[in-house]
């Protein structure tokens, strides 16, 4: 299990829901719901930054990656 379904499991919520109440940037809501479009469009600095780190990820996929990323911020925000 990731971090991101750890942390869906965790808090009971959808995820980009509770990084807004913890006023998380627009850039990291994208990432946690998946909207890789509105990220590229929006965002591309991040959108490109995500697209480089292969060399920090496994068999996960860049958008996996930075779900995964982003949830265990969400998770050490809480604590």
């Amino acid at each position: 299990m990731g971090a991101y379904t750890g942390a869906l499991e965790f808090f009971g919520s959808p995820l980009d829901i509770v990084a807004k109440e913890f006023n998380y940037d627009e850039d990291n809501i994208l990432i946690l719901r998946g909207d890789i479009a509105a990220l590229h469009s929006k965002y591309p600095e991040t959108y490109r930054n995500l697209e480089s780190c292969t060399h920090h990820r496994d068999n996960r996929t860049a958008l996996q990656y930075a779900q995964d990323l982003v949830a265990s911020w969400l998770i050490e925000d809480y604590f």
